[in-house]
């Protein structure tokens, strides 16, 4: 179970690829930018696999070229629409976008849709998600005050930073489960040296 930060397509893929049933929170999108009403989500639109379009609320269907479109992410999107847009009678609801309603499909689309299913499958689990993943992150930013990473840019410098800080957290949370004195014990026999 992950937080909403890792719900990106390629490191559900890595995961989903490994075998690995990751659940992972999913980013809130009940207000999507320049949709003015929420029926009109992209979630309410119908993707069709064996034509490569997506279907809307009022049944008419949007089209892609087939051209695959680079984000700032690097993630790859395809954009569908379609010419309806410009007499449908409820646009005003759907888009304010002149040119009518474009929808984007990840190349990672899949992926998405695998870890919702078990985001939904096992929402017990799910529940328990905040209790087990949330805390750390909650005692490690606001009890301890590492809210950012001051390191250059780098993710294996921001790695080793936040790796520190981990090992710090499950060495104070060991000690308080286990007692120092036995914490101690355990360590006899290693390169430390305690007297």
């Amino acid at each position: 179970m992950y937080d909403k930060g890792y719900h990106t397509g390629s490191e559900l893929k890595r995961a989903q690829d490994l075998g690995i049933k990751s659940i992972v929170a999913i980013p809130d999108k009940s207000k999507v930018k320049g949709v003015p009403n929420a029926a009109y989500n992209s979630s309410e639109f119908v993707y069709n696999y064996e034509n490569d379009s997506y279907s809307r609320p009022q049944g008419q269907v949007l089209k892609s070229s087939g051209t695959w479109h680079k984000m700032k992410s690097g993630a790859k999107v395809k954009h569908y629409r379609t010419k309806a847009c410009r007499n449908c009678s409820v646009k005003e609801y759907c888009t304010k976008a002149k040119m009518g309603r474009l929808l984007s499909r990840s190349e990672y689309y899949d992926q998405y849709k695998i870890n919702e299913n078990l985001v939904k499958q096992n929402k017990d689990l799910y529940k328990k998600r905040q209790a087990i993943v949330e805390h750390p992150y909650g005692t490690i930013k606001r009890q301890w005050g590492f809210d950012y990473i001051i390191t250059k840019k780098g993710m294996s410098r921001a790695s080793t930073d936040v790796g520190l800080i981990f090992i710090a957290y499950n060495l104070r949370r060991l000690i308080s489960i286990i007692g120092l004195s036995l914490f101690k014990k355990y360590l006899k026999g290693t390169c430390f040296c305690f007297s």
